[in-house]
C-alpha cells in the first residue's frame, strides 16, 4: 500500500477505543477531525485536544480504499 502520508496502526487494543471505533492493525490514519495527521505526535496531539465523550472523524486508508 503505497500512501503519501500518515501513520501506520501497528496494533489495536482489545476493547480499547480503536477497536470500538472499528480501526484495524495496517490501517493508515490520515486525518483526525479534519486535521492531517503526518507523524504519531500529531494523532497524540490530536487525541488529547479533542473533547471527553466526543465523536471523532477519522480518515484512514485500508488495503487500498480510502474511508471515512
Amino acid at each position: 500500500m503505497a500512501v503519501s502520508f500518515g501513520i501506520l496502526v501497528t496494533d489495536v487494543r482489545k476493547g480499547g477505543p480503536a477497536e470500538t471505533a472499528g480501526i484495524l492493525k495496517d490501517d493508515v490514519i490520515q486525518y483526525f477531525n479534519g486535521e492531517k495527521i503526518r507523524a504519531p505526535g500529531d494523532l497524540i496531539v490530536r487525541v488529547q485536544e479533542a473533547k471527553t465523550d466526543t465523536t471523532a472523524r477519522i480518515r484512514l486508508v485500508r488495503g487500498r480504499k480510502t474511508g471515512k
